[in-house]
């Protein structure tokens, strides 16, 4: 299941519920997240794809700040060809998966959509110089973006 939240100080929000029931080799239990502007949720979906199937066949979840670069754009008139998994704008309280005892049991992973460029930078200098680069988190949600880097 998918949920849309529009938090009043943040984008559109894509979260899963029931990702972590799936089983994966590392034994990490993750939801997933993907942050898009207003009437681009159907690429968040296509990014959940990518990473569910992946969990679903492969039993491997996405690296935190280690991009996943596909060579080509996976979303069809679009530059956006990378995942990246980063903390969220929110905080790591929002990261957390807790049961009913507060115990943490899993997390969020939030996805960001990018360039090939972007996830250059973000590889081999880090999320926070590339959020440097191109001024703001919120520069790297619109998925019709080219490459700013």
């Amino acid at each position: 299941m998918v949920i849309e939240k529009r938090p009043e100080d943040g984008p559109v929000t894509i979260l899963t519920s029931g990702v972590s029931r799936l089983v994966t080799d590392s034994g990490e239990r993750i939801e997933l997240a993907v942050e898009v502007v207003d009437g681009q949720q159907g690429a968040a979906m296509v990014a959940l794809r990518i990473v569910i199937n992946e969990i679903a066949t492969n039993r491997r979840v996405p690296p935190v700040l280690a991009p996943w670069r596909n060579g080509t754009p996976f979303l069809n008139g679009t530059a956006i060809s990378a995942l990246l998994v980063t903390p969220s704008r929110w905080g790591a309280s929002f990261d957390e998966i807790r049961n009913e005892a507060g115990q943490v049991v899993g997390h969020v992973r939030t996805l960001r959509l990018l360039t090939d460029g972007e996830a250059a930078v973000a590889g081999e200098r880090g999320w926070d110089a590339l959020v440097a680069e191109v001024g703001s988190v919120d520069a790297l949600l619109d998925v019709e973006r080219g490459d700013r880097v």
